[in-house]
């Protein structure tokens, strides 16, 4: 299985259980730091993604939280930095 196959399957497993501990608390706290990581990236384990940072900062907002509505408004996300 090549890299991408892997990598498609990993973000399916990944949003699964993410959305399954959102259910759990329904404050948006899964996905907030879901977003945090994509943004910061993870040295030696995944790399800085703006795109699927902002994905998951918008799903943690709509539920309410808003730390991920602050950081939406940051300027490493809204286009400034």
């Amino acid at each position: 299985m090549d890299y991408e196959t892997r990598a498609k399957a990993g973000d399916s497993a990944a949003q699964h259980y993410l959305r399954w501990a959102s259910a759990l608390s329904r404050t948006g706290y899964a996905e907030y730091w879901a977003g945090v990581h994509f943004l910061n990236g993870i040295k030696g384990f995944m790399a800085p993604d703006k795109t699927r940072a902002s994905g998951w900062l918008k799903e943690s907002c709509a539920q309410g939280f808003d730390s991920a509505c602050d950081e939406l408004d940051s300027p490493v996300l809204a286009g400034g930095g």
